[in-house]
């Protein structure tokens, strides 16, 4: 049986979306302008491991970017700081 850890949030939940190299273009081409300029300022190609913490007009946290490298191995999750 698995345990609950946390049974709800304390605060807004951000997404972290997972990219494949192979999807990352395509992310990118429905992404806002600030985040597709973001990204490529960081030089996030969604590597393997690679994470980016986006953050909104504000400066908070909007969302993380995640890669999974060239496959799409569940495994690479585990590099998620």
């Amino acid at each position: 049986m698995t345990d609950v850890l946390l049974k709800s949030s304390d605060g807004p939940v951000k997404p972290v979306h997972a990219l494949a190299e192979s999807d990352f273009p395509a992310f990118l081409e429905g992404a806002t302008p600030f985040v597709r300029g973001f990204a490529e300022a960081s030089d996030f190609k969604a590597r393997a491991g690679q994470a980016l913490a986006v953050p909104d007009a504000e400066g908070r946290l909007d969302m993380v970017l995640f890669g999974l490298g060239a496959g799409k191995d569940p495994m690479a999750l585990r590099a998620l700081p």
